[in-house]
């Protein structure tokens, strides 16, 4: 796994973070609304379900918060994402393993990702090969999708959060590179949530077709 460019220093955050028409207080609110959220559920929930509950959370106070800044919300595919306003930026969202919000990390995401996630980074990836083949105005307009990545660290009780740009997956469903990676400051937490993971399945990918007599 490897990483072009890592952003940590909060100056290069907030900077790189006002390129992208975003701010890292919003951010790290969806966490922290999702993560509100979570921790109310009981042991008599299915163990998987805060797990979904903190994916569906954040998805939604992502999309509420974003709204006024003039993004959308796009579901198309089942691929679910929050897209700004001139369509060329898009955020998803997933859990991320031990590495995830340390500068010196190598994060990947928890659960295997299907193939609308591989798509999106093979844009990324041809997005790039484009801009370096080719003058800025004559590379194709394509979305730009990144990874809004969470990980709960129960001993610290804290959440650990960036917004990276995935370059590359593994055959396996796993995010390998990143082309960027902004560190997000983490959240502390003194309640006993304790994260459940998804089981180890794909993105739900599904398609509906009619059915024929």
């Amino acid at each position: 796994m490897k990483t072009n460019v890592v952003y940590v220093e909060p100056q290069a955050v907030e900077e790189r973070l006002a390129q992208m028409e975003l701010a890292e207080e919003v951010l790290v609110e969806a966490l922290r609304l999702a993560h509100v959220h979570a921790a109310r559920l009981t042991g008599n929930h299915p163990r998987i379900y805060p797990g979904i509950v903190m994916w569906a959370e954040v998805v939604a106070s992502l999309r509420n918060l974003l709204r006024p800044m003039g993004w959308h919300r796009s579901d198309s595919s089942v691929y679910e994402l929050v897209i700004n306003g001139c369509e060329t930026l898009g955020i998803a969202v997933a859990s991320g393993d031990e590495g995830t919000g340390i500068e010196a990390g190598h994060p990947s995401n928890k659960s295997p990702k299907g193939r609308y996630t591989v798509k999106a980074v093979d844009a990324n990836r041809q997005a790039d090969m484009f801009a370096e083949m080719l003058p800025p105005q004559s590379a194709p307009s394509v979305l730009d999708t990144w990874v809004l990545l969470h990980h709960f660290d129960p001993k610290r009780k804290e959440r650990r959060i960036e917004l990276s740009r995935p370059l590359d997956m593994d055959s396996d469903g796993k995010i390998i590179e990143w082309s960027e990676r902004i560190i997000l400051t983490p959240l502390s937490f003194d309640d006993d949530f304790d994260d459940i993971v998804l089981p180890e399945t794909p993105d739900i990918d599904f398609e509906v077709h009619r059915k024929v007599e």
